[in-house]
């Protein structure tokens, strides 16, 4: 993470990127939490649209995890509680006059298939801790998931792959590293951590399922991932699909 972010540092792409704070967010999405803010709706209501939205999600815990607060931050529904309604409402009346995405343009169509990928890489992680790894996952493994292909958000400004370029940014934005190497070696696991790798293996499984699930060009499958989890293919991939259903709703 270090070296690659000194590469960035040296061609100034942290500085152009991290400079805009229009984190784009879908107009409907905007318009929803407007309208419950508006009725008085509880924090819990609130929450669950914002945990369901990436941009949103991001601009959130980029805030809470920020040199204002003092320790960090990785479950939305903290985060929430911690900056209260009153700053929520700022952050959505940023959103509003800076990079609100109109959900039927070509760049809402965009973020709305991330956003749907994004939240179906979280429910087959949950698939694959509770089939695989026996246990149940937390907020770090939830997020890392959701947050893994958040630099498509921004590929477009600068000259690296995606996965570089959100990896990177959320290091840079205070992110735990379950997040950062989640996103940066989503399509290379065996680049991550040995304290992450069970992690961004699971994140590498299910981003290339949700991936065949949307129907988008999916990354390169590396079938180590199933030796080293000691994990039949055949059955893995036949548990996946049987759940099709259910993970993509």
């Amino acid at each position: 993470l270090l070296a690659t972010r000194e590469m960035l540092e040296a061609k100034g792409i942290f500085h152009d990127i991290d400079k805009i704070i229009s984190i784009p967010t879908l107009s409907s999405v905007v318009n929803q939490i407007n309208q419950l803010i508006e009725h008085n709706a509880s924090m819990t209501e609130i929450t669950e649209v914002i945990e369901l939205d990436p941009g949103m999600s991001v601009r959130i815990l980029r805030l809470v995890n920020s040199s204002c607060y003092d320790r960090k931050i990785i479950s939305i529904r903290d985060a929430t509680q911690k900056i209260g309604k009153d700053l929520i409402k700022t952050i959505i009346n940023d959103v509003e006059y800076t990079h609100t995405i109109d959900d039927k343009s070509p760049e809402g169509l965009k973020y709305s298939l991330m956003k749907r990928h994004a939240n179906i890489t979280v429910n087959i992680i949950n698939l694959i801790f509770r089939d695989v790894f026996q246990q149940e996952t937390n907020e770090y493994i939830k997020q890392a998931g959701f947050l893994h292909n958040i630099g498509i958000l921004f590929s477009e400004k600068a000259p690296i792959p995606h996965q570089e370029v959100g990896g990177n940014l959320l290091n840079w934005w205070g992110a735990p590293d379950q997040l950062t190497e989640g996103a940066l070696f989503h399509h290379n696991p065996f680049a991550a951590s040995e304290k992450n790798l069970e992690i961004v293996m699971a994140v590498h499984l299910a981003s290339y399922y949700a991936n065949t699930f949307v129907g988008i060009e999916t990354l390169e499958l590396d079938e180590r991932v199933f030796r080293r989890l000691k994990v039949d293919p055949y059955v893995f991939d036949k548990s996946i699909c049987a759940a099709k259903t259910h993970l993509m709703s």
